[in-house]
Parts: C-alpha cells; structure tokens; sequence
C-alpha cells in the first residue's frame, strides 16, 4: 500500500464518517417500520453466518494444506469474504422489502449515481498497476452493480405484483 492510497482511504473514510454524523444530527435517515427491522436483524444474521462460514472454510484449508490462502495478495481475501457477506445482508433485505424506509423510497437519481460509480470502478480497475488494486476495486464495482441491479429486479417484481393484485 503507497502513502498516496493510505491518504486517500483515511480522508474518504472520515468523509464518510462526517457525512453520516451531519445525516444522523438533522434527522436524514429514515425510521424503518416494526416489519422491516425484524427483517434487518434476520438479514444481519445471514450475514454474519455468511462470514463466520467463509472464514471458517479458509481456515480449515489453511490447516490442512498448511499454507496460507492468498488470493493475489494478503489480505484480498478477507476483503472479498467481507463484500460476500455485505452482499447477503444486503440481498436478504432487498428482497424481503427491508432496505429502503417507507419516507425515503428507490430513486432513480441514486440509480443513476451507483451505476456512475459501478463504471468508474471498472475503468479505474482496469487502469491501475498493481494487481491487489485490481481486484479490490474490481470486486467493489461488481457488488455495487448486484445490489443496483438487485433493487431495480425487486421493483419491478413489485410492481408487477401490484398490477397483477388491481387487475383483480
């Protein structure tokens, strides 16, 4: 890692850490009904067994072939095990109507900026050397284009139900 990545992951960190205190202070977030937390806590749950049976596999193949697992580089592992288990958080509350609070719905302008962002981190993860980058940035693009895509699915699933229920 150069001082020039460490830098910037410390200053967009305590960005984003600023950003959620300011929306915690003015009250922006937006209060998820009893239905939806109930299903936040199952999804944490999936999540967390997701994790816990990633790394317990890795550490099982680390025992018995006595070696380290490196993918590319230390440490890139861990991070796709974390994104892996992000994503089943985040897919169990997707489809299970839990992610968005009913004051603060889909929009399409946070469509769009994800799928900005899912294009810069493919064009950036193709423009950098080191092989370790790559990957990281590879794998965030390609989780925030499944949860994009995952949320636009389950609308217009959504709808379709709901069409299908005035029809009736």
């Amino acid at each position: 890692m150069t001082l020039s990545f460490a830098i910037g992951l410390l200053a967009g960190s305590a960005s984003v850490v600023i950003i959620l205190a300011i929306a915690r202070k003015k009250g922006k977030y937006g209060e998820y009904d009893e239905r939806q937390a109930a299903v936040r806590g199952k999804a944490y749950k999936a999540g967390f067994f997701c994790f816990v049976l990633c790394e317990a596999v890795v550490f099982l193949i680390e025992i018995i072939t006595q070696k380290p697992l490196v993918i590319v580089e230390n440490g890139v592992l861990n991070w796709l095990i974390v994104l892996f288990s992000c994503l089943v958080f985040v897919e169990f509350a997707v489809f299970n109507d839990a992610y968005f609070t009913p004051d603060k719905p889909f929009s399409k302008r946070w469509a769009i900026c994800t799928y900005l962002y899912v294009v810069l981190s493919l064009i950036q993860s193709f423009r950098v050397d080191e092989p370790w980058f790559k990957v990281i940035t590879l794998s965030a693009g390609i989780f925030v284009f499944v949860i994009i895509t995952s949320v636009i699915i389950r609308r217009m699933i959504a709808k379709k139900t709901e069409k299908e229920e005035d029809d009736e």
